[in-house]
């Protein structure tokens, strides 16, 4: 191990950028984390770092502050769960029964995500190292009271630390995902402005920050707050693996829904992955749900997501998509962020967005972990100029559209490639 990160740093120093890259897609975790680490992602079906990881744990590990962006499905989750536990391996600071790694998550859904693999991994290490979840306000303290890890919503953080639920006495690390969304967006008026300072309150724990997404101004706001913070980032925004298709319309929209999903039924590779079906609104998603199953021929066990559904009905949700109980999902923006669903292969984005950042985010549930994945998007003709004119033509290529006299569009078809 220590042979290998050897020759890392000294590839490194001297700034042979091409053959650190080419070493580090040929080294395996166990160069950076304990080997009983290593061999339980080998079990996982994770058997090497990709790029972005190879840059980002080297980092983590050594204590540093991390604000890493990267694609959607690039693996950030691993980049700070690997640093965290690792650390806890190393042994417990002499203090009262508290949490030594907190891992901050902006949806209950996460949550439960990223605690069943932390749970899996912890369980690989001979040190007992217990993960606790907490996911909404029906998460009892003694729950998570001998926790080493506890993994929550910022919500449920900062609640708790204000009311003394929650201690930071022994606080070592923190990861927090999706943080631009946490720590930025309404940082002004939200108790996001100062949650980084009570997790500070008695002493100064290791940061690992992680987006998809980061924008000059969120940047500029993260590092002025975080001084000493090592930047990494990853060139791009959606992953070259995803394909995206512009369905346009006439008429109906709920009809072209099911157009579009006798398609993929009938197509031999999408039909054999999961879809996810994004709505505006928690009512609309509801419709949408009662639809598909009162309308298709052969309903698909499916379930429905969205802000307004108890914590344990979401959970339970998850859970059922995580073990592939699951072929359809239906669902709000609270599934978009972060969600990893190993067979989900195709979103189709009903209620379409004109902000980038949550396009990037539905979008990106797919095509993850190197796989291929498709996103279709329900267009009306009447908006077809604007969206043609939108950023979202820009994230990836997409067919050159040409109109007729009637406004129509008329996409140039690529050789190979189908088109809707």
């Amino acid at each position: 191990k220590s042979d290998n990160l050897m020759a890392l740093l000294a590839l490194a120093m001297a700034r042979d950028v091409r053959r650190v890259c080419c070493y580090s897609r040929a080294v395996c975790f166990g160069t950076y984390v304990r080997a009983e680490l290593a061999r339980q992602l080998e079990t996982m079906g994770v058997h090497s770092p990709n790029e972005i990881q190879a840059r980002v744990l080297p980092l983590a590990l050594s204590g540093n502050d991390v604000l890493v962006s990267s694609q959607t499905g690039s693996g950030k989750t691993l980049m700070y769960l690997l640093p965290l536990l690792e650390r806890l391996a190393n042994g417990r600071q002499p203090l009262p029964p508290s949490p030594e790694a907190l891992a901050i998550l902006p949806t209950p859904e996460l949550v439960v995500q990223v605690s069943s693999i932390a749970e899996r991994l912890a369980a690989s290490l001979p040190e007992q190292i217990t993960v606790a979840r907490i996911t909404g306000p029906q998460t009892v303290p003694s729950s998570f009271a001998d926790a080493r890890l506890i993994i929550a919503t910022a919500e449920q953080v900062w609640q708790r630390t204000r009311d003394g639920t929650l201690s930071t006495a022994a606080l070592r690390c923190v990861a927090i995902d999706e943080a631009d969304a946490l720590l930025c967006e309404g940082a002004a008026d939200g108790p996001e402005e100062t949650l980084e300072d009570a997790l500070r309150a008695h002493g100064r724990p290791q940061f690992l920050l992680a987006t998809a997404t980061l924008s000059d101004a969120h940047e500029e706001m993260l590092m002025r707050r975080f001084t000493q913070a090592q930047r990494v980032s990853h060139t791009g925004v959606l992953v070259p693996t995803l394909r995206q298709r512009f369905h346009y319309f006439r008429g109906d929209k709920d009809q072209e829904l099911i157009k579009v999903l006798a398609r993929a039924a009938a197509d031999p590779w999408l039909s054999c992955g999961s879809t996810l079906v994004f709505c505006s609104s928690a009512s609309e998603s509801e419709r949408v749900h009662r639809l598909l199953s009162d309308t298709l021929a052969s309903p698909p066990r499916s379930v429905l997501l969205h802000d307004l559904l108890p914590a344990e009905v979401r959970a339970s949700a998850v859970e059922r998509l995580l073990a592939g109980e699951v072929e359809m999902l239906v669902a709000t923006q609270v599934a978009a962020r972060g969600l990893d669903f190993p067979s989900l292969r195709h979103v189709i984005m009903y209620d379409l967005s004109l902000d980038v950042t949550s396009f990037v985010h539905c979008a990106g549930r797919t095509a993850r972990r190197g796989q291929a994945g498709v996103v279709t998007c329900l267009v009306k003709s009447q908006d077809s100029k604007a969206y043609a004119h939108r950023s979202h033509h820009a994230l990836r290529p997409a067919p050159r559209l040409n109109f007729d006299a009637r406004g129509q569009p008329k996409p140039a078809a690529t050789p190979g490639e189908p088109t809707s």
